[in-house]
């Protein structure tokens, strides 16, 4: 069974990720190498991809996981009497 990321035999995901279902399958391909501590120009050449392909669709990742956090901390303030004003 797959689980939300599919994962390389080379590379696992850690740490925080945007939601899977909000990812294209490239940007879960890529992800995890960045994670790793891969440079862009080694994904780059791991992929054999140009290099601005890389940072545009790393960059897509990080502005979802924006997008995310501001409608995680909308619903939470919403939601939560603790941050009642």
């Amino acid at each position: 069974m797959r689980g939300p990321f599919p994962r390389s035999r080379k590379y696992e995901p850690k740490g925080e990720k945007a939601a899977p279902d909000t990812l294209t399958e490239t940007q879960r391909r890529r992800l995890p190498m960045k994670m790793e501590g891969l440079s862009e120009r080694e994904i780059a050449g791991t992929e054999g991809k140009r290099l601005m392909a890389i940072r545009d669709s790393l960059e897509q990742v990080g502005k979802k996981q924006v997008a995310l956090r501001k409608k995680f901390l909308k619903n939470t303030r919403q939601n939560d009497p603790f941050f009642s004003v």
